[in-house]
């Protein structure tokens, strides 16, 4: 038997927007600065965020504020009491993207065509209208989108129908931590910036509807944080690529009121089909730990990852606009090249796990490996010289050894635990080491979030592992951060990735590729400061190798730093990309990555031409400092404190291969790739 009112379809009704709609929609749901894709209608990739048709059904055609009432009641569906839609809340939505919208409908006629799948009676709490709703062009009749919706009518239960089908719901897989997390902070101007998107409820205006419901005056939209929470899922696992979600669905629980805190726990199911898109499990809670308004629900992600590098498609990947052909010189790697000593470096390379947590970690464990060098230079924090193994505590000393004793440790990144929280005590702790390297960021930093400085690494926002400084002819070397405080917040988890194994993974699986991140040269910039237009002296590739050993040495891995490149051919274009994308994948495996939070007292301290380093989105204020060390300087104190001035000396001139000996970089390199 179907429910009463199925099948009824309401009159079509045009649908139009324009490219402001579509901006004024991307921020009323949180899409970030560096998610210009959404948020600048010059930009080459200019899109519409998947989940947009879910407002054109409000919106219409309209460019002028609507009566929400008024609208709402010319609503009738046959064989149904008639229903009074002004004390309506959204129950569930479900949204499939068949086709993505183009940035304005100008030129096109689209249409909204809206059939009942059923009107529930769930007694005296409510009745519930379940509709599909399309948007389509109307000429060529092609479906773009379909919404499957339920609306709880709340107090108008009783009238005798059936009770209908039960809830569906999509639980976390249990006793396992997410693999991301998204943090929305709303404020009292939250309903009203969403509300102009073409939802002009009242109740999400005005308190009185709000107490005549029972929820004591303004609640936010459903939508906003149904929105909002695929925003979140979208920008951590499919790289804020709107190609990268084709289902999105969620269940309202209870509603959110303005200045609530939205946290949105995310799981990847592992599950991905032949198409690439991998089902994804999140629960949304307000700052008490309670279900907020999205309390369980379901989307389908595309190459979903922790990381945003790298879009990873299963179209074929080509520049944004690469050039002619005919504007590239022909070359093309020599056979003689896939032998090349670089690569035989890789081959002859002992077996290494590299950094090896897969979930989130607090805190940190102690380790005692400290090597008995001889020599009585200042203490070295990292010798570099052995690679992280998995199962292995995190490498950590005591910031009152550091700065009494002279030994080196050796593990590509160490914690120095005791340091007092203070820009005072961390300066002296890095100078303890070698010179503190200034850069237009100036020497020692101290800071918190501030935008005026043009760099990610200053918001609040997800920063996926990259290496600083590739900009730089000389990138810093070392680098540490101390967390001084966090306060009204959360979040900020620090991640910390060894570049060097994933290279090693990618040589073992594919030379041509690893070929092409060790060959193909790229220009860097820093150029977000009006006075600032930075850039090496000599071009440099992903993978830089030493000219002498042949070995890769240095890792230069950020994609807001890589400027245009042209002087490539189509097919080298192809197989960097190709060579980007899979490098991407193997550094986002979960096993390779250490993700844990910082604390006052205890300050981290890693290789930045070797570790790539990330950070989750935070809210609240967080304190930082820190500062960069250069290579040299740490060099010639590493080169001094592991072999002592006499031999040091003694060993100046010409270049040696022989091991162990002061002039052979391998015997104070990382060893995991030799």
């Amino acid at each position: 038997m179907s429910a009463p009112g199925a099948g009824h379809e309401f009159p079509a009704q045009e649908v139009s927007w324009q490219k402001r709609d579509v901006l004024l929609f991307a921020n009323s749901i949180g899409c970030k600065a560096d998610e210009l894709q959404f948020l600048y209608e010059l930009h080459p990739n200019f899109s519409v965020f998947p989940t947009y048709p879910l407002i054109l059904p409000f919106k219409l055609t309209d460019q002028e504020v609507t009566d929400f009432y008024a609208r709402q009641k010319a609503t009738h569906i046959p064989g149904v009491p008639k229903l009074d839609h002004r004390h309506g809340v959204d129950g569930q939505r479900k949204l499939t993207v068949l086709k993505p919208l183009p940035p304005t409908s100008a030129g096109r006629k689209f249409e909204l065509r809206n059939k009942v799948i059923g009107v529930y009676d769930k007694g005296k709490p409510g009745t519930v209208v379940e509709t599909e709703q399309s948007i389509v062009d109307k000429t060529t009749g092609e479906v773009y989108s379909k919404v499957l919706s339920s609306g709880f009518l709340v107090g108008q239960g009783g009238w005798g129908g059936p009770k209908g089908p039960a809830t569906v719901n999509f639980p976390p897989p249990e006793g396992k931590a997410p693999d991301a997390v998204h943090v929305v902070e709303s404020n009292m101007q939250t309903a009203h910036l969403y509300r102009l998107n073409g939802d002009y409820n009242p109740l999400h205006a005005t308190p009185e509807p709000g107490q005549k419901m029972g929820f004591g005056g303004i609640i936010i939209h459903g939508l906003f944080s149904w929105n909002s929470s695929a925003h979140g899922i979208l920008r951590l696992l499919g790289g804020s690529d709107p190609a990268n979600m084709k289902e999105f669905q969620a269940r309202f629980a209870s509603p959110v009121r303005p200045g609530d805190k939205l946290t949105t726990e995310i799981w990847r199911l592992g599950n991905a089909g032949p198409d690439g898109f991998e089902e994804i499990r999140f629960v949304t809670k307000n700052q008490n730990g309670k279900a907020g308004n999205v309390s369980l629900g379901c989307s389908y992600v595309y190459g979903s990852r922790l990381s945003s590098w790298v879009p990873q498609k299963k179209r074929k990947q080509q520049p944004k606009q690469p050039e002619p052909a005919w504007k590239s010189p022909g070359f093309t790697i020599p056979a003689e090249e896939k032998d090349s000593p670089i690569l035989k470096q890789f081959e002859s390379a002992p077996e290494s796990a590299g950094v090896a947590y897969g979930a989130y970690r607090n805190g940190c464990l102690p380790i005692k490996n400290k090597s008995e060098y001889m020599g009585k230079s200042p203490h070295m924090l990292l010798g570099l010289s052995k690679p992280y193994k998995k199962d292995e505590p995190y490498p950590e000393v005591n910031f009152e050894e550091v700065m009494s004793k002279d030994s080196a440790y050796n593990s590509g990144f160490c914690f120095i635990d005791g340091v007092p929280a203070t820009p005072e005590a961390t300066k002296t702790l890095i100078e303890r080491i070698a010179f503190i390297r200034h850069t237009h960021y100036g020497g020692f930093w101290e800071f918190t979030a501030d935008l005026t400085l043009k760099d990610t690494a200053y918001t609040n926002e997800f920063l996926g592992g990259h290496t600083d400084n590739t900009y730089f002819t000389d990138p810093a070397r070392l680098q540490l951060f101390h967390l001084l405080s966090h306060t009204d917040g959360s979040g900020g988890e620090s991640l910390l990735v060894d570049a060097f194994a994933a290279a090693k993974k990618l040589r073992a699986e594919n030379k041509e590729l690893f070929n092409s991140l060790a060959v193909e040269k790229h220009s860097w910039h820093a150029s977000g400061n009006e006075d600032v237009c930075i850039q090496p002296a000599v071009r440099a590739p992903v993978l830089s190798a030493h000219g002498d050993t042949k070995a890769v040495y240095q890792i230069r891995w950020n994609d807001y730093d890589r400027a245009p490149k042209s002087d490539w051919t189509i097919e080298q274009q192809d197989t960097w990309y190709k060579a980007a994308s899979r490098f991407n994948e193997i550094l986002n495996e979960q096993h390779r990555q250490i993700v844990t939070q910082l604390q006052p007292g205890k300050a981290l301290i890693f290789d930045n031409w070797r570790m790539l380093h990330g950070r989750s989105e935070f809210t609240g204020k967080r304190r930082m400092c820190g500062g960069y060390i250069n290579n040299d300087d740490f060099i010639s104190r590493l080169r001094l404190l592991k072999f002592g001035r006499e031999k040091v000396l003694n060993s100046l001139g010409t270049f040696s291969t022989r091991s162990p000996d002061p002039r052979n970089i391998k015997a104070l390199e990382p060893a995991d790739i030799y």
